[in-house]
């Protein structure tokens, strides 16, 4: 019997060497929030960006973007973009709420935009000079590790400590960074509030070097609940003894520190994103969804190392929400000669994604999804202002900016002058990288079978679009962007009604029997506003459109279905969710017309883009 502590003893140093080894996964308990206190928030559902395919092998040039033009002479911008300028001067923009700010739009008052009309017509694209034909996923391969010029990435690798997904690493943003320093007393208070398992994974972890003193030998052997429970605690000191500056800069932490050893393109401190609803109280609260970013003097240089870095972030840490920003210093006035041809682009690209993000009625929720929404022309006539203007500092949309500039699935930063050039970003937001299995077949005496291996990332959808948004800022910022004109949409609750009404009178149902797109929009998707998605199909489609007629058929029927349930209450509640499959459904068949009409084009303009030549 006197043996049996000895035994237990090795047992758990073998198992200390094991975990040293191999880090043991904990789950983060942390306490769940009050589903009564938590507002309905729509959900980020299905792929978000899916690949264009390209089933036809078209004429396309020879890819050959090695230089890019001599700089051009001083431009005029044309009268055609002129008229986009801001109107009203440098004071436009600054009416506009300040970061953290609020801007709401009262539904069927004022119009989403506020823009002059960029022109109806079809897309007209640079003609395409002869060459050998090549398909877009051989435009993608050729350029994915060319040198960009005049065009860099960076990125930013989302992260949670809530809900990690093991598929992807056992490892977090610890991996990577770790406390500026470690104060003896407070490392005793979170050692004294180990909990039963806290405590065995700990003294498992330091059983093997249990005489080493390091301070951050035992940050390595605490659970991510006590390393949370150790920064919050920092945090209140420093911000206690010094001032939350020492702790903060913005998003920024200033207690965390990228560890020796990680790769040293990561910024020296990681960003933070706000925590959830419902998880303020948790220990470490706000480093529970922290974001690994690139540093600036450090951006990948081509397309392949940027995906690169994101297989490495993700395979170390698990940081798998992924944001890529195309980043160009152009000309002022080059950038203003080319604003209509910029403007169009970024409608054609964004709608087409936020299209196909919504032709799964699973991905329903995308439509009311408060971050990743249509393109507009009050966006362009924010674009156009941010320019015109020539800030020296970045900008920063309100959070509930209706007009931002960057929540969509391609925004448009503006970071400020530099050296007479003017700064700014393609951001590929929402960039979906999903699970995809791959299955090997094999014959065995003559029958086939399928090996089933574990599913992998895919980045193709990825890889497709930053190579079409990289060959399009190589173009822009050397004064060539393809010419491509798309009608402007006007997010209009307004118009959406009379739209509605009009489809009711021509079936008989009464004014008061159904209700308008305000009322149906926020009772389903539980928004405090009417959510642009909802609009989207009334300003992209044209009045007298078959496919419209046949979503306000449906939004009629469920909106009577709706208000005669009184729209609230238990009744309403009951048959919520079948109203919203029912809608949902018919979304899903506009978008999916609206993706087979609108995906030519961006396959021309990504074709045009990638053409050697002006």
């Amino acid at each position: 019997m006197r043996k049996a502590p000895l035994v237990l003893w090795l047992l758990a140093g073998a198992l200390g060497i094991a975990s040293a080894i191999e880090p043991t996964h904990v789950e983060l308990e942390v306490p769940r929030p009050d589903a009564k206190a938590t507002a309905p928030a729509a959900t980020l559902t299905g792929t978000l960006i899916p690949i264009v395919a390209d089933p036809l092998v078209l004429p396309t040039p020879q890819t050959d973007l090695s230089a890019v033009a001599p700089a051009l002479a001083p431009t005029i911008v044309p009268a055609e973009n002129q008229a986009l300028l801001p109107s009203a001067g440098p004071a436009a923009l600054e009416r506009q709420p300040e970061p953290g700010g609020e801007s709401r739009v009262e539904a069927g008052q004022v119009q989403f935009d506020q823009a002059h009309a960029l022109g109806p017509g079809a897309v007209v694209v640079a003609e395409i000079p002869a060459g050998a034909a090549t398909s877009l996923d051989e435009v993608v391969r050729q350029n994915g590790s060319r040198k960009l010029q005049g065009v860099f990435i960076q990125q930013e690798q989302e992260g949670s400590l809530i809900a990690a997904d093991p598929r992807d690493s056992y490892g977090n943003i610890f991996k990577y960074y770790r406390p500026v320093e470690m104060r003896p007393d407070l490392m005793a208070e979170v050692k004294q509030n180990l909990g039963a398992f806290g405590k065995i994974g700990y003294g498992l972890k330091r059983s093997v070097n249990f005489w080493d003193k390091d301070p951050y030998k035992v940050w390595n052997a605490w659970s991510i609940n006590a390393k949370l429970e150790y920064l919050g605690k920092l945090e209140s000191a420093v911000i206690t003894e010094k001032s939350k500056d020492a702790a903060w800069k913005g998003k920024v932490s200033l207690i965390l520190e990228r560890k020796p050893g990680a790769p040293e393109f990561l910024t020296i401190n990681p960003h933070m994103e706000n925590p959830p609803a419902g998880y303020e109280k948790t220990p470490g609260a706000r480093f529970l969804q922290p974001e690994i970013v690139s540093d600036r003097d450090h951006p990948a240089s081509t397309i392949n190392e940027a995906i690169s870095r994101s297989r490495m972030i993700i395979a170390e840490t698990g940081h798998a929400g992924t944001q890529y920003h195309v980043f160009l210093k152009a000309d002022p006035q080059r950038l203003l000669a080319q604003m209509a041809e910029l403007q169009s682009a970024l409608q054609l690209v964004n709608n087409l994604l936020f299209a196909q993000a919504t032709t799964a009625v699973e991905n329903f929720a995308n439509v009311s999804h408060p971050s990743l929404l249509p393109w507009h022309a009050g966006r362009s006539r924010r674009v156009a202002e941010l320019i015109a203007q020539a800030r020296d500092q970045p900008y920063v949309s309100a959070a509930e900016d209706s007009d931002s500039e960057k929540h969509a699935f391609v925004g448009l930063r503006y970071w400020g002058m530099e050296n007479g050039k003017m700064v700014v970003s393609f951001e590929l937001r929402g960039a979906s990288i999903p699970w995809k299995s791959r299955r090997k077949s094999s014959m065995v005496r003559g029958s086939e079978f399928d090996d089933a291996s574990l599913p992998e990332r895919d980045y193709s959808g990825v890889q497709y679009y930053l190579t079409f948004l990289s060959l399009y800022a190589e173009k822009l910022n050397a004064g060539r962007a393809p010419r491509q004109r798309e009608p402007r949409l006007d997010l209009d609750a307004r118009k959406a009604n009379a739209l509605i009404d009009a489809r009711a009178r021509q079936r008989g149902f009464p004014p008061d029997a159904y209700y308008g797109i305000e009322d149906f929009s926020t009772r389903l998707s539980g928004a405090s506003g009417v959510p642009q998605g909802y609009l989207f199909p009334f300003a992209a489609s044209a009045a007298d459109s078959p496919a419209l007629a046949a979503l306000i058929d449906v939004f009629l029927e469920q909106s009577a279905r709706a208000r005669a349930l009184g729209g609230a209450g238990a009744g309403f509640e009951d048959q919520r969710q079948n109203i919203t499959y029912v809608f949902g459904s018919a979304y899903a068949a506009w978008a999916r017309g609206y993706e087979n009409q609108t995906a030519e084009r961006l396959r021309a303009l990504f074709r045009a883009s990638a053409a050697s030549g002006g």
